[in-house]
C-alpha cells in the first residue's frame, strides 16, 4: 500500500513538473525581453573609446599588419628563390 502511494506521488510530481515545463515554454518571450534589457544595462556600463583612440589603434593595427605581410612576402620570395636554385 505504501508502495502504491509512493507511485501515485511520483506521478503527481511528474505531472507538476510537466506543467512547469509548459509554463516555462510559454514565458520564453518574457525571458527574451528580460535578456535584452540586461544586455542594454551591460552596454551602458562599457567605456567606449573616443575617436582619437580608435583612429590611433586602427593605424597601429594596419601598420603591424602591413609590416608582417611584407616580412612574410620577403621570406616567401627568398625561400622560392632558394628552392628554384636547388631544383
Amino acid at each position: 500500500m505504501a508502495k502504491k502511494k509512493a507511485q501515485r506521488k511520483d506521478r503527481v510530481e511528474g505531472a507538476e513538473a510537466a506543467g512547469a515545463v509548459k509554463a516555462q515554454g510559454a514565458s520564453w518571450i518574457n525571458d527574451f525581453v528580460r535578456y535584452l534589457k540586461e544586455v542594454r544595462v551591460e552596454f551602458d556600463k562599457i567605456t567606449w573609446a573616443n575617436k582619437k583612440e580608435t583612429v590611433g589603434i586602427t593605424v597601429a593595427v594596419l601598420a603591424i599588419t602591413f609590416f608582417f605581410a611584407a616580412y612574410l612576402g620577403l621570406v616567401d620570395f627568398g625561400l622560392t628563390q632558394v628552392l628554384n636554385l636547388l631544383y
